[in-house]
């Protein structure tokens, strides 16, 4: 059954270095609106649902396209 999986950990990664300086899920959220909670669901890729308001306010943040944040993977 295939699966999804964000690449949170990476763009964050990225735009750390982008930006020179660390963000904390508070920060994100301060900037987004995303609760926490959700943040941290995403970014352990345990996040159960997959809301479109949610996913613009990431690529926003990220600065990315969908498919920068997201990918179908087999499960294995």
């Amino acid at each position: 059954m295939p699966k999804i999986i964000t690449y949170f950990g990476v763009l964050l990664a990225l735009k750390e270095i982008r930006d020179n300086r660390k963000y904390t899920l508070k920060d994100i959220h301060d900037a987004t609106g995303l609760a926490v909670s959700t943040l941290c669901q995403f970014s352990n890729n345990k996040a159960r649902r997959l809301e479109k308001p949610t996913l613009i306010s990431l690529c926003n943040f990220f600065e990315c396209n969908l498919s920068d944040l997201l990918k179908l993977v087999d499960e294995e």
